[in-house]
C-alpha cells in the first residue's frame, strides 16, 4: 500500500513540476495575417514633362484591417526629364511576410499622343507560320539625342511585341529593341536589333499610326520571317 502511495504522490509531483515549467515566447508570434496590396487605377500611368505626380491610390488589407496608412511608398520620378519611372508600395508584416506592388510612371512632352504603354493585340502573327500571339506589353518613350528630344522620334522597347522574350521565353536579350519615327499616320523603322542575333537585321514595312485609336500596325521582316504586329495604346 505504501509502495502504491509513494509511486502517485511520485506521479503527482512530477505533473506539478511541468505544470509549473515556464514556456517562453517572447517575440514568437503564434498566428501570421499575410497582407494583401491592391493597386487603384492602371499599372502604367503617362504624366506630362515638368507636372507633378498624382498616385491613383491602392489599398493594403490585413485580417480584414485596412492598413493603408502603414505602406511605404518611394519613387524615383524625375518629372524634369522624360522616360520610364517606377512607384514601389511595401509592406512588411510583424513576421516578416511582405506585400508589394509596383507602377510605372512614364514621363513624356505635354501633347505627345504615341509616347506610352501599348499592348500587342489579337491578329498579331509571325506571318509564315500563322503562328498568333497577343497580350504582351510594350513601351513607346520620346527618343533623346545630346539630352534633347527629337520630335517625332520615339524608342521601342521590343518591336516583335514579345515574340522571343515573352512568348518564347528566351528572354531580354531576345527583344527587339528600335527607334522609329512618326510622321502623319506613317511609321517607319530608324534602328533595330535583336542583342542576342546582332547579325540579323531587322526591317520595317507598311508602318502606321492611327491617332483616333492609339494604334500603331506595321510589318517587321528578321531572318527571312514577316511579323505582323498590332500595337495598341493602353
Amino acid at each position: 500500500m505504501k509502495k502504491n502511495l509513494i509511486i502517485i504522490l511520485s506521479i503527482a509531483l512530477a505533473l506539478m513540476t511541468v505544470g509549473c515549467k515556464k514556456v517562453t515566447t517572447d517575440g514568437v508570434t503564434r498566428v501570421t495575417y499575410y497582407p494583401t496590396l491592391t493597386l487603384l487605377g492602371p499599372a502604367y500611368v503617362t504624366m506630362d514633362l515638368g507636372s507633378t505626380f498624382s498616385d491613383p491610390g491602392f489599398t493594403a488589407i490585413m485580417n480584414e484591417e485596412d492598413i493603408s496608412d502603414q505602406v511605404e511608398v518611394t519613387d524615383n520620378i524625375d518629372s524634369s526629364k522624360p522616360g520610364l519611372y517606377t512607384v514601389n508600395y511595401s509592406f512588411v508584416n510583424p513576421d516578416g511576410i511582405t506585400a508589394s506592388a509596383q507602377r510605372y510612371v512614364i514621363v513624356a512632352p505635354a501633347g505627345d499622343k504615341v509616347t506610352g504603354h501599348y499592348v500587342v493585340q489579337p491578329g498579331t502573327q509571325r506571318v509564315d507560320a500563322a503562328a498568333n500571339y497577343s497580350g504582351y506589353d510594350v513601351l513607346i518613350l520620346p527618343y533623346e539625342e545630346n539630352r534633347t528630344i527629337v520630335p517625332g522620334v520615339y524608342n521601342v522597347s521590343d518591336l516583335l511585341g514579345g515574340w522571343y522574350d515573352k512568348r518564347a521565353g528566351y528572354g531580354v536579350d531576345y527583344r527587339a529593341v528600335g527607334i522609329i519615327q512618326v510622321g502623319g499616320s506613317a511609321v517607319s523603322m530608324l534602328y533595330g536589333q535583336i542583342a542576342g542575333w546582332p547579325s540579323y537585321p531587322l526591317s520595317m514595312t507598311g508602318g502606321k499610326w492611327d491617332e483616333a485609336d492609339g494604334v500603331i500596325t506595321y510589318t517587321l521582316g528578321f531572318a527571312g520571317m514577316p511579323f505582323y504586329v498590332i500595337l495598341k495604346k493602353d
